[in-house]
């Protein structure tokens, strides 16, 4: 993984963390993006949850990407199957959830498991070819890192 040197904040993106280098004569930049990460359980959600956050969750189960099914190996040589999600650390799915599990921390089986409250990323890119002060290429650069 190559480690730029820190030569301050990109035009754009003040405040943003973003770390500027050079990767093969290139200049590289890092955009960081902190993101949680849940599984779906077997769990079914309490009856107590607001419907509007029931809907919300709800299609959290239901709309679960392709890439974000994976199977894991278990110690007695087996298998288990596990559907993913990985969210921006403050967009409303991660809150949504967040509060959700905070709220019933002992409920068993549960509908969701948090793996990671705040995984630390980042996405490598081209500041030459990417402006960030285009909302689309920082959307982008988030997708990219999840």
């Amino acid at each position: 993984t190559p480690s730029p040197r820190r030569r301050g904040v990109g035009p754009g993106a003040a405040a943003s963390g973003v770390l500027w280098g050079e990767l093969g004569g290139r200049p590289a930049a890092h955009f960081p993006v902190n993101l949680f990460i849940t599984a779906i359980g077997e769990g079914v959600m309490d009856s107590d949850t607001p419907a509007k956050i029931q809907q919300r969750l709800a299609q959290v189960v239901r709309k679960v990407p392709k890439e974000q099914n994976t199977t894991v190996e278990v110690a007695d040589g087996g298998s288990a199957d596990l559907k993913l999600r990985v969210f921006v650390v403050n967009s409303e799915d991660a809150k949504a959830v967040g509060e959700y599990v905070s709220a019933h921390p002992d409920q068993v089986p549960a509908p969701f498991v948090v793996l990671a409250r705040e995984l630390r990323m980042a996405a490598l890119y081209d500041p030459s070819e990417m402006d960030l002060s285009d909302a689309s290429v920082a959307d982008r650069l988030r997708k990219q890192a999840k």
